[in-house]
């Protein structure tokens, strides 16, 4: 019975928290398909993965999609905008270049 409380109570705090369920990455396409849960419903987004070379061999990564802005945004606040968005980055990242460690789903906020 009283695991029955705690899982109840657990599955409650978890429901307010935006998680990242699973990734789905083409490595031909370089696009990745995001599939985030949030109050039990599941957002999919494609976003595009974009490497880029600079002069000095050091390479800048970014993350494209106008559907992804909008749907993450909602999360975000003025204050802590960029640490979030820049550990979003990692875990993506993280997982195309086939991270082992990283196991899903991740809490993001």
């Amino acid at each position: 019975m009283n695991l029955q409380i705690i899982g109840l109570a657990e599955l409650f705090m978890n429901n307010k928290h935006l998680f990242l369920n699973k990734i789905q990455h083409n490595h031909d396409s370089h696009e990745a398909t995001l599939f985030f849960r949030y109050k039990g419903i599941v957002n999919k987004i494609s976003v595009n993965l974009i490497e880029t070379k600079t002069l000095d061999g050091s390479v800048i990564r970014g993350i494209n999609s106008n559907e992804f802005e909008r749907f993450i945004m909602n999360f975000m606040n003025v204050e802590d905008r960029t640490k979030k968005l820049d550990r979003m980055h990692k875990i993506i990242w993280s997982y195309v270049e086939g991270d082992k460690a990283l196991t899903f789903p991740v809490k993001i906020l």
